[in-house]
């Protein structure tokens, strides 16, 4: 095959999203949640149960008393945006939300809120919250591409999977 037949793409620093998709074409898009009935079966709430955000944030507080590279991790990353364009799913949907940075932001906001001096910069757990962790967290496909390109090495899928953990086994409705 001769050379004429390939064409190499230049690189300009800019991220160039597909023409057919728009911005935050997935930003309403959220997980399905189970059957009531099929969660009365395995034996979870039907419902989030009340104080469901003070057992949440002890969940949190626990992953970061025995995880310290998780809180290495919150407090270095400069959001300097290197993995953003190696992340498949930002760039099938273009949703800030959908990128390595992007999920760390919604974990480093309650982060902020509960176990920072900076909690006027962070947001409590709301159900919206957990809505955006449960949609956002289950995209990553924990490929770790956005690992191996951080001039940091944050592994953001050891990340999420212990968020995405935790939501499983506490935080289910």
């Amino acid at each position: 095959m001769s050379k004429e037949h390939y064409h190499i793409h230049k690189l300009t620093g800019k991220i160039q999203t597909p023409k057919l998709l728009r911005k935050g074409n997935q930003a309403s898009e959220f997980t399905f949640l189970a059957l009531e009935e099929d969660m009365e079966t395995l034996g979870f709430p039907k419902k989030l149960q009340e104080g469901w955000q003070d057992k949440a944030v002890g969940v949190f507080k626990e992953l970061l008393d025995n995880n310290k590279a998780l809180k290495t991790y919150m407090d270095i990353c400069v959001r300097c945006g290197a993995c953003t364009d190696k992340c498949q799913f930002f760039l099938g949907s273009g949703d800030i939300n959908n990128t390595p940075v992007g999920r760390a932001e919604l974990m480093r906001k309650v982060y902020r809120y509960y176990f920072t001096p900076f909690s006027s910069k962070g947001e409590p757990f709301s159900e919206h919250v957990l809505k955006q962790w449960m949609s956002y967290f289950y995209q990553c496909s924990e490929c770790r591409r956005c690992s191996y390109f951080c001039p940091y090495g944050i592994r953001y899928s050891r990340n999420y999977n212990g968020c995405k953990r935790n939501n499983e086994l506490y935080w289910c409705w």
